[in-house]
């Protein structure tokens, strides 16, 4: 989700009925975003290569200057809304 001052935070939340899920195509400032998720885990790429990986509920920024880090919890969306 895009935020006020100017990162994406992504906050993938799968649902555990599902086997694997994988989102693509999200395009913001010119790259590619996919998010892969299974029952306990995510990936998150970048123009193909992966950036970002961890437990599922994870929360991860990206600078509008392309960094990637760990956001905190309260960023980005609640699950399910």
């Amino acid at each position: 989700m895009p935020q006020d001052g100017g990162c994406l935070v992504v906050r993938p939340h799968d649902n555990k009925s599902l086997d694997t899920v994988t989102l693509k195509g999200y395009l913001v400032r010119e790259h590619r975003y996919d998010v892969r998720m299974d029952a306990e885990t995510f990936q998150l790429l970048r123009d193909g290569f992966q950036v970002a990986s961890g437990r599922d509920g994870g929360c991860v920024a990206i600078t509008p200057q392309g960094q990637v880090r760990r956001a905190p919890p309260e960023a980005g969306p609640e699950p399910g809304k």
